[in-house]
């Protein structure tokens, strides 16, 4: 922490001396800075109320006028021009998609097609990529790259373009772990879910798919709340189109691997003692995943951010700028509950009310 603090000290100073040259010290401002006024702030914009303030939405738009009032009251000073006219509002353009609710997976398996249906056979645990064209599977076991303890499930084994096929949870041989107890359990449970997982985005896949053959805790498939919304929103950058889409996660049930490997030799549930006898990481022969979703309706939207200025005194240093942001918009509601999103959002944009106010 302390070395983080003259850096704030001096933005703080630079911020004070901009506006407050004429007083001989900055404590009146600093004095200004109240935990209650930061507690009003914070609950107001983290409120139910405001439904998460996700942006663009009603909501969010409440919550950025509230910043331009507190900042015109601080006396900042716009530094945008809307339809000729100085505004604290800065126009951010979103891409808004509408998609149809029915998604069914069409796998192509030695030749015969077998239909899969969104919720009851597959869920999305996040991303947005959900169209596939004749995708291979590549199974990748476990999912798990520990070289270092001779582990290595992605070792000659082709990923790109392709779409990933793990199983949840580490190795285990005659009831006791494979790999070292520490590594083992790095890789089980939610915590060995998001390990997995940040690697597996590096292998260029196509999507993940994650076969829950635990069947039990915060990963299991009938804990997991399919993540897919009717409703998107991506930024829209006016020079390169809208964000790139990331590839989708979605879970399955343990008799997916029954399904798309049959009876090969290397379908691992063929072995109940610990999957390892037919253990083969490789690409699934003569399986490919056809999928598409409808979208209903594609359009640009705006939202905006709040931008004010305390201006600079110095005739040189005045035209060079000081930025001190905060992340005002948060999410929508899931599962029937309001994401206040009160830590960092709302609080690091009361900090940034307050500080304009000093």
């Amino acid at each position: 922490m302390n070395s983080k603090r003259p850096a704030y000290i001096l933005l703080s100073v630079f911020l004070f001396s901009a506006h407050l040259s004429a007083q001989n010290t900055g404590q009146e401002a600093l004095n200004s800075i109240t935990a209650a006024e930061l507690r009003n702030h914070i609950f107001f914009l983290a409120s139910d109320y405001l439904n998460g303030r996700v942006g663009p939405s009603a909501e969010y738009e409440i919550a950025a006028q509230y910043v331009a009032t507190q900042f015109a009251a601080a006396e900042l000073e716009p530094v945008q021009t809307q339809d000729g006219n100085k505004s604290f509002f800065q126009d951010v353009p979103f891409v808004k998609t509408v998609y149809d609710d029915k998604i069914k997976w069409t796998l192509d398996i030695d030749g015969t097609d077998r239909q899969f249906v969104h919720r009851k056979d597959f869920k999305i645990v996040y991303g947005s990529t959900l169209n596939f064209e004749n995708t291979p599977l590549v199974w990748a076991g476990y999912g798990i790259e520990e070289p270092e303890h001779k582990w290595n499930d992605f070792k000659n084994l082709e990923t790109e373009g392709k779409i990933i096929v793990f199983m949840t949870g580490a190795p285990v041989k005659k009831d006791k772990p494979v790999l070292p107890d520490d590594i083992h359990n790095k890789y089980n449970g939610q915590r060995g879910f998001q390990a997995k997982i940040s690697n597996l985005f590096s292998k260029g896949a196509a999507a993940i798919i994650m076969v829950d053959t635990e069947n039990s805790g915060p990963m299991a498939f009938d804990a997991v709340t399919s993540r897919f919304n009717t409703e998107t929103y991506e930024y829209k950058n006016t020079e390169q189109g809208s964000r790139r889409s990331r590839p989708a996660v979605f879970i399955v049930k343990p008799d997916f691997i029954d399904m798309v490997m049959g009876d090969k030799p290397y379908n691992p549930m063929k072995d109940n003692s610990g999957k390892l006898k037919n253990y083969q990481p490789q690409v699934i022969k003569d399986v490919q995943v056809n999928s598409s979703t409808e979208v209903l309706s594609r359009e640009t939207i705006n939202t905006k951010n709040v931008v004010g200025m305390v201006p600079g005194t110095d005739p040189v240093l005045r035209n060079e700028y000081i930025v001190v942001g905060a992340h005002l918009d948060h999410v929508k509601p899931r599962d029937g509950q309001v994401c206040n999103g009160a830590d960092d959002n709302a609080s690091g944009s009361a900090g940034v009310i307050e500080i304009a106010e000093a």
